[in-house]
């Protein structure tokens, strides 16, 4: 369904300073497909593709608080990830929200203007009547040169996004969202949606 890349480089005085971590969110419809403790990302860098493992305490489910039974003394079911797991049902708003991380890689070198990409995918995605013919999906970020300067040791985070992922959005009402996303170096950011 979505999720994001980032990273964080490792400060002078920590044990492996000068290297980065990777953290991977992944956000799952839950009547889909599993996903596994272990993923690879993808990487254009000369350090290779980056392993990953599934932090403790994920997944979480980040279903909505709803009530889909109706009101006044009816009914309410509820949404969990556990009851869509159960019946296999496909788009109920049932989410769980994934997080992966590497441990600490060294990249050396100066990336291209075009930037190092960092990608993950999936070959299933969750049915949409908007997005048709498309069954899979992908996540991407890019590390892009600062000033011809080698990334190794590191000297710059990634943007990071503070707001946990919307899933269910009432139909006919105004929607407004802030991923709260913010840049350690108060870097400027930019964003694009594909």
């Amino acid at each position: 369904m979505g999720g994001e890349i980032t990273w964080k480089c490792i400060p002078t005085g920590q044990p492996n300073a000068g290297k980065f971590i990777f953290t991977m969110k992944v956000y799952r419809e839950c009547g889909g497909i599993l996903f596994t403790n272990y993923q690879t990302l993808n990487s254009t860098t000369p350090a290779g593709n980056i392993p990953m493992s599934l932090l403790a305490g994920w997944p979480k489910d980040l279903s909505p608080d709803c009530n889909i039974g109706g009101f006044g003394g009816t009914t309410v079911t509820e949404i969990t990830c556990a009851g869509a797991e159960l019946s296999g049902a496909d788009n109920t708003g049932a989410v769980s929200e994934y997080v992966y991380r590497s441990g600490p890689i060294q990249i050396s070198g100066v990336p291209p203007a075009s930037g190092w990409t960092f990608s993950w995918g999936s070959c299933c995605r969750n049915p949409a009547t908007n997005v048709t013919g498309m069954p899979y999906w992908k996540l991407r970020a890019k590390m892009f040169p600062y000033n011809a300067q080698n990334t190794y040791p590191c000297f710059d985070n990634s943007p990071v996004f503070a707001e946990v992922a919307r899933t269910v959005i009432s139909a006919g009402y105004p929607f407004e969202y802030n991923h709260n996303a913010y840049d350690e170096e108060l870097d400027v950011l930019q964003f694009e949606w594909g």
